[in-house]
């Protein structure tokens, strides 16, 4: 196990949580912090501290599924806003 990793899994575990947290109130952020958390977690998989890496991991992907939940949510009220103001078009 190289240690020099460590640094990922922990960075990993850390945007993980974040990211999670963030989905919630800011879900583009959530989501660009969910990818970054995604790849450091998958390059701290080759570290000691592999039980971080898998949290991050595991918590990135949540983050991943909730950002895009709530960006399907999102574009579906702008959708419905849309036509029952009678606009046909979305600007």
């Amino acid at each position: 196990m190289d240690k020099k990793l460590d640094g990922f899994a922990i960075a990993g575990m850390v945007l993980g949580i974040v990211s999670l947290l963030l989905s919630f109130f800011i879900w583009p952020l959530g989501l660009i912090l969910g990818i970054v958390g995604l790849i450091l977690s998958v390059k701290g998989m080759k570290s000691t501290k592999k039980g971080m890496a898998i949290a991050g991991l595991v918590l990135s992907i949540i983050t991943l599924v909730l950002s895009l939940v709530g960006a399907i949510c999102a574009i579906c009220v702008c959708a419905t806003a849309a036509t029952t103001a009678g606009a046909s078009y979305w600007f």
